[in-house]
């Protein structure tokens, strides 16, 4: 349900049929306590509204596109491609660039169809194995640099990049970088990004 450019979904049905709906919101950080009601005959009702966030349409939108894909891909066999198409053609195309990138989109697809990629589970894997789709970039091009093992620690090192990013850090002057050990899942210890700032004169 939409109602003042935010999102309410089904929480629960009552014992009157009705269903009960809160906000998109409630879970993440926000925590936002709307709450409505959508009544047997579709008319619907909003008892608490909602705080903590502004009104903001594209992120709705942006919702709902990535919600129509997810209902578009469980009962066809149609490729990611038409599926992004058809999604553009109802809400436009940045609600879709929004809802997020092309192979996240297409990642979401393959869950709902409940495909397995033989790939991805060796990436899972306890002693990660990276191999086909990922150690290719969107277009098809080598995106995996090397998988070595360092001598002096026996820690295992993987980087990837493109050949893109390559020539960017190639030319910058500056070069930065960032570590974390907050998403980094065994038996990997830390994720570190390297990335320079370009300014472009015209």
């Amino acid at each position: 349900m939409r109602q003042h450019s935010a999102l309410l979904r089904e929480k629960y049905s009552g014992n009157d049929g009705a269903e009960i709906l809160h906000c998109t919101e409630r879970k993440t950080i926000v925590q936002c306590g709307a709450l409505g009601r959508c009544e047997t005959d579709g008319s619907m009702s909003v008892s608490k509204p909602h705080a903590g966030h502004m009104p903001d349409d594209g992120v709705v939108q942006a919702k709902l596109a990535k919600q129509e894909i997810k209902e578009l891909a469980q009962p066809s066999n149609l490729a990611p491609r038409d599926i992004f198409h058809n999604t553009k053609m109802k809400y436009g195309v940045r609600p879709v660039v929004v809802a997020g990138s092309v192979s996240t989109l297409s990642r979401l697809i393959s869950r709902q169809r409940n495909e397995k990629c033989p790939d991805t589970e060796a990436v899972d894997s306890p002693n990660p194995v990276f191999s086909g789709k990922m150690i290719k970039d969107n277009d098809g091009d080598d995106f995996m640099l090397f998988d070595s093992t360092c001598g002096y620690s026996n820690g295992r090192h993987v980087a990837f990049a493109s050949h893109l990013a390559l020539e960017v850090l190639e030319s910058s002057q500056i070069v930065l970088s960032d570590g974390t050990f907050a998403v980094a899942q065994a038996p990997f210890k830390q994720i570190w990004c390297i990335y320079s700032q370009v300014k472009l004169f015209c």
